[in-house]
């Protein structure tokens, strides 16, 4: 089998220039040869967004399920560059990838939503992808969108998805809560949450202060429809500092051992040699 320093045929895929690709290929360039980072040739096509390359490698023989850093698949990154033609060539050959996770339990359909591709989130829910699968935190490709601020993604996922609820969140009570009550929960690890009930406005509002993390997140649940909305902000990103004061009062109430540090980012721990 013939071999090429791996650059030669690097540079083609990244300049887009298909005859040299096809020229190598055809002299018997293996297809799935990686590099020291374990990417492969096809790796480079679908970052390029190279659909030449990568039809021309396929035809080859280059394998679809290889890998990529982070452990997600090439339809992940494909996704996460909005690269539909190759996505569609990669599901071709490996319908499965719909569903395979990466490291963090993120599909190629959570992917696309946190990376604001609304028009690859269609494409892969038209393929099957399902837009109700759950990350390892628990979280959907609509909280994703959601969370980044991509609004067309999140228009396009929210009819789709159901309502779920979110693995950190203080499971309800039994009863139905009264009007407008508020309540403290203290939440494993160094966080605690504010639930918030406001029938004025038609609101379950839960705010969970991670004080390891240092961030806030505040779903929104409508009493209605159960639909939930969420935001998430890190602690330097919030101006008014007393609701973090009060949160960290309450949680140390409970047992928690944040301190003041935590808030404005002078943990001791972390600054611990």
């Amino acid at each position: 089998m013939v071999m090429f320093k791996k650059s030669k045929l690097h540079t083609a895929i990244n300049d887009g220039d298909s005859k040299v690709v096809r020229e190598m290929l055809d002299l018997g360039v293996d297809p799935n040869y990686t590099d020291d980072y374990g990417r492969s040739f096809l790796y480079f096509a679908v970052y390029r967004g190279n659909r030449d390359a990568a039809e021309l490698l396929l035809q080859k023989g280059a394998k679809v399920e290889l890998k990529t850093r982070g452990d997600g698949t090439l339809l992940h990154l494909a996704a996460r560059k909005g690269g539909i033609e190759i996505a569609g060539m990669l599901l071709e050959r490996q319908p499965g990838l719909l569903s395979m996770k990466d490291s963090d339990g993120n599909t190629a359909l959570h992917a696309a939503a946190e990376h604001g591709y609304a028009e690859m989130a269609a494409f892969l829910i038209e393929k099957g992808g399902d837009p109700n699968l759950k990350n390892f935190a628990n979280r959907t490709p609509l909280f994703l969108a959601q969370k980044n601020s991509h609004d067309e993604a999140a228009d396009l996922l929210r009819p789709l998805t159901q309502s779920v609820k979110v693995s950190s969140q203080p499971e309800p009570d039994e009863t139905p809560p009264a009007a407008n009550t508020s309540d403290w929960k203290k939440l494993p690890g160094e966080r605690i949450a504010h639930i918030a009930v406001e029938e004025a406005i038609g609101y379950r509002i839960t705010e969970i202060f991670n004080f390891s993390a240092r961030e806030r997140t505040t779903l929104y649940q409508n009493l209605e429809t159960k639909i939930e909305t969420a935001e998430t902000r890190a602690f330097d990103q919030i101006g008014d500092k007393s609701a973090l004061e009060q949160a960290l009062a309450e949680l140390q109430k409970r047992g928690g051992t944040a301190d003041a540090g935590s808030i404005s980012g002078l943990d001791k721990k972390r600054l611990a040699p």
